[in-house]
């Protein structure tokens, strides 16, 4: 099916958590955060973790080129369609970011799908409560931490075409798990030149984000800002909850 309905943002209506996270943060800081760098941020100030990803090394958070492709549902079968833009240098800097500085090889991880070693242990396992009540398979699992003053400018993911609410694509819910009043998140729903969406996330809460569009992160606060981010499988359950 084609879906012409995509927010920018939308906060779901599930229950927030409010479990103690301190020994996971503990624990994440002793395995140390894999640095993905930008134009607009240096060493250390936006890290990953992966729980989930394609590799059982959690500190390797990217995703295969070929798995960027856009998708289709089709007679219960994910099949690829078009251009797979990731694997082109020349698209990601002239035609999606537009002189945007992004790391290319970040999307060129091997392997398969598959749980880290983290995930299941007795410290992470905890964020399964977190998961349980999203009605869906996943695809990547992973922390992801914006150091205090960290800004991470205007930007659009749109190299990875598997984003989306389709049948089989892939619909990004981000989870608060440490924040503060001025980590923010923005939309731009009409693109750069319109209106921006400026919205707090709070902690706890689940909320969708359409990284294919434009958005950008801040966080003026003086702590991290830890969000835990889950590509989830689209269907129509996870999208009747994001759409509802």
């Amino acid at each position: 099916m084609a879906l012409g309905i995509n927010p920018g943002i939308r906060k779901l209506k599930i229950n927030p958590t409010g479990m103690d996270l301190s020994k996971v943060f503990n624990h994440i800081e002793a395995l140390g955060w894999t640095s993905v760098n930008t134009r607009s941020t240096t060493d250390g100030q936006w890290g990953m973790l992966s729980l989930r990803g394609y590799s059982s090394d959690p500190r390797k958070a990217g995703k295969p080129a070929e798995e960027c492709a856009p998708r289709l549902a089709n007679d219960g079968e994910v099949i690829f369609t078009g251009p797979n833009v990731a694997l082109s240098k020349e698209f990601v800097k002239e035609k999606v970011y537009d002189g945007y500085e992004f790391e290319v090889e970040y999307l060129h991880e091997g392997g398969e799908l598959q749980n880290c070693s983290i995930r299941y242990g007795d410290v992470f396992n905890i964020i399964e409560d977190i998961l349980e009540p999203l009605p869906c398979e996943f695809q990547r699992i992973r922390f992801a931490k914006l150091e205090a003053g960290a800004f991470l400018e205007p930007h659009t993911d749109a190299i990875d075409q598997s984003f989306g609410l389709n049948d089989g694509s892939i619909a990004r819910i981000a989870v608060p798990l440490k924040t503060n009043p001025g980590a923010t998140f923005s939309s731009f729903p009409q693109g750069l030149d319109g209106a921006e969406r400026k919205i707090h996330l709070e902690l706890g809460h689940y909320y969708y984000t359409d990284v294919k569009g434009w958005h950008c992160i801040n966080n003026t606060g003086n702590e991290d800002r830890i969000h835990l981010l889950i590509d989830c499988v689209s269907n129509k359950d996870i999208r009747r909850l994001i759409l509802q």
